[in-house]
């Protein structure tokens, strides 16, 4: 071979391998901004599903208390048609 073919060849050699550091470093780079990008996503989420949650145990709370009233209502709607009933048996009583 050559003197030229030589220096051609650790030419395109160094080149191949400059340009494989180089992808490798991007790659790296890209991982750790990716890494870094679905971290920021992933607490979002978290912060919104906490969130919903928190709405969630809100409107059971609500709902549970809307049914102990809703009880309590029944339970007095009973007594007043009682206490009706009585005072019709006493005014038919005299």
């Amino acid at each position: 071979m050559t003197e030229g073919i030589v220096v051609a060849l650790i030419t395109g050699i160094c080149a191949v391998i400059g340009t494989l550091i180089g992808q490798w470093a991007m790659l790296k780079k890209s991982r750790a901004a990716d890494a870094a990008e679905r971290a920021r996503l992933d607490e979002r989420t978290d912060q919104r599903l906490k969130r919903i949650e928190e709405k969630l145990d809100e409107q059971q709370n609500a709902t549970h208390e809307l049914t102990k009233q809703v009880k309590e209502h029944n339970g007095l709607k009973q007594d007043i048609a009682e206490l009706r009933a009585d005072i019709r048996n006493m005014k038919e009583s005299r």
